[in-house]
């Protein structure tokens, strides 16, 4: 099973904007696997395996902050390709999507979830 975090859905529903510039570009560049998945690849390796999950929640201030949050890696690939107003327009596609997937709350803060797996082996 493939999961993405909506925030790279968001991402992706906004690079089909362009087509040249950003031909090429990883496909799966944001989807991750299950737990069970990466526990498989560590098992070939060895026995000793511990691993967990963190859900982190950051308490936003506003949408633009989680924007903010995504133009470090996230936005990496795209600023190769993309000259500066086209990654302005970028910005704000994807700005428009985030709005969409994550509501603000009565107190005006916008949750952003997300879930990280870890996982240590020792041969």
């Amino acid at each position: 099973m493939i999961i993405m975090m909506p925030s790279s859905r968001c991402i992706l529903e906004a690079e089909k904007i362009w087509e040249e510039p950003l031909e090429g570009i990883e496909e799966d560049k944001f989807i991750t696997h299950t737990a069970a998945y990466y526990y498989d690849i560590f098992a070939e390796q060895t026995p000793e395996i511990h691993m967990w999950v963190t859900d982190y929640c950051h308490i936003m201030q506003n949408h633009e902050q989680i924007l903010d949050f995504l133009r470090g890696a996230a936005f990496t690939p795209y600023q190769s390709r993309l000259d500066e107003e086209e990654m302005q327009v970028f910005a704000e596609e994807v700005l428009a999507r985030i709005k969409e997937e994550y509501p603000t709350r009565k107190n005006g803060t916008v949750l952003f979830p997300f879930r990280r797996l870890f996982l240590t082996g020792q041969k």
